[in-house]
């Protein structure tokens, strides 16, 4: 059971339990076992729904009396409970929470995510979203990038603050630099991957002008934190620090020498 991407309707919980009878009526031999983390946690999901990662797609293993499944080490590096949305999003092209239109209007943002009530659940489910992206662009997911985008820069993320922007920084920009799932299917079939091409990143993007514009506060409250981030070694390789810097002085020189810094916290 397919939902469309564009979706802002909630999960509902009938809608959630077709998906997953959808999955128990598949043939047997189109169920694909996926073995994620460090305890090869079986994740099911239906050959079809590999067409949304053209990487598990691409190392699927057919050698073995009970079906198809997928095992590569770098699968073991995933921690299954964030794996449990991407394997939500392969059978209903959602995960939980669901983004949900504001109840003023579909345009009118910021959104929300089903179930979320507090300033706090929405900054934890950022930094988890954080981890997300990241496995979804390391198996060429990019209909579940966009997704994760969506979910962080358009449900509330005006409530996120300094501390939160600083810790989701840290998980996107410190990510393995090795990504041997996406480099594999490069290597194999490069015209099925775009994930992980384009010359900037989004989330980065979009973390370091959120960072630029509270750069006064930054400094006067969360130093600390900030320098802990800039210093991490891959951190500091994607030029975390340099870019937010760059972009500040473009601002000034655009604005003369002088920039008025809305201060939200």
């Amino acid at each position: 059971m397919n939902r469309p991407n564009n979706s802002n309707m909630p999960i509902k919980p009938e809608e959630e339990v077709r998906g997953w009878e959808h999955l128990k009526a598949t043939p047997h031999d189109e169920q694909v076992r996926i073995y994620v983390g460090p305890s090869n946690k079986v994740c099911p999901t239906s050959i079809g729904d590999l067409d949304k990662s053209p990487v598990l797609k691409a190392i699927v293993s057919q050698d073995s009396a009970d079906g198809p499944y997928i095992m590569h080490p770098a699968l073991t590096e995933i921690n299954p409970d964030h794996f449990l949305a991407v394997q939500h999003f392969l059978i209903m092209d959602e995960y939980i929470p669901a983004i949900v239109s504001n109840p003023a209007g579909d345009e009118i943002l910021p959104k929300q995510l089903d179930g979320l009530r507090s300033v706090e659940e929405y900054r934890a489910e950022a930094v988890r979203s954080g981890h997300l992206y990241i496995i979804a662009k390391r198996l060429g997911m990019t209909s579940m990038q966009d997704l994760v985008f969506r979910k962080i820069t358009q449900a509330q993320y005006q409530q996120y603050g300094i501390k939160c922007l600083l810790k989701l920084a840290k998980v996107v920009f410190s990510r393995s630099e090795d990504n041997e799932l996406l480099s594999k299917v490069k290597a194999e079939s490069p015209q099925v991957v775009r994930a992980g091409d384009e010359k900037e990143d989004l989330l980065e993007r979009w973390l370091v002008e959120s960072l630029k514009s509270r750069y006064q506060s930054v400094m006067l409250r969360h130093a600390q934190l900030f320098f802990e981030v800039a210093n991490h070694g891959a951190c500091a390789r994607r030029g975390f620090e340099l870019r937010i810097l760059r972009r500040r002085v473009e601002d000034l020189e655009a604005a003369g020498g002088s920039i008025t810094i809305e201060d939200d916290e």
